[in-house]
């Protein structure tokens, strides 16, 4: 690094990015003409040394918009190189976070991932309720059979049983598979 940011000639090197910063102008073409100026100044007399810088303006300024050119490509480059990355690193954490939902919600596979009553035990004729979750099901249904039964991630239905009973909550995703699970409630 040649200075410090913010001073007046500013060079540094980034290697994160791997790409060259220059500060306040474009510091090598200035370290360019300065570095002529000073091979010509120690061998002849100042007025013969402009003039013999003069001659060489028109060899010199090829070389120093080609540097130019070349930093200014370098900057575009890298900076769409690092944006580029970025985007592919954001695109697969959402893919890998969009995998583990499916997974969570049980993927593309049927699956009764809840089965439970709000109460175990309950009075002849109480109301209690059974609640499931299901996904990638077509059809769902309780034997013995309650109404209102849909497939759905999470739904509660109210029943009120006479006497013991056990649940059982049937799905199937219309291409052949099933899945069963019971629930039990107790009437005292």
């Amino acid at each position: 690094m040649l200075g410090a940011p913010g001073s007046r000639l500013y060079l540094g090197v980034h290697l994160g990015s791997y790409s060259l910063h220059l500060g306040k102008g474009v510091v090598l073409v200035a370290l360019f003409f300065a570095l002529s100026l000073r091979i010509e100044l120690p061998r002849k007399t100042m007025t013969e040394s402009n003039h013999s810088f003069l001659k060489r303006i028109p060899l010199i300024m090829p070389i120093l918009i080609l540097i130019a050119a070349l930093y200014s490509g370098w900057v575009f480059y890298s900076r769409w190189s690092a944006a580029t990355q970025a985007r592919h690193a954001t695109e697969a954490r959402e893919i890998e976070r969009a995998r583990k939902d499916v997974e969570m919600n049980g993927g593309s596979q049927l699956k009764i991932t809840m089965l439970y009553a709000s109460a175990g035990v309950v009075r002849s004729g109480q109301p209690v309720q059974i609640c499931y979750g299901v996904v990638n099901a077509k059809n769902v249904s309780f034997d013995p059979p309650i109404a209102d039964v849909w497939p759905s991630r999470n739904r509660c239905v109210d029943v009120s049983p006479k006497k013991s009973t056990t649940y059982s909550l049937n799905a199937d995703d219309g291409a052949g598979h099933s899945d069963k699970a019971q629930v039990s409630v107790q009437v005292k």
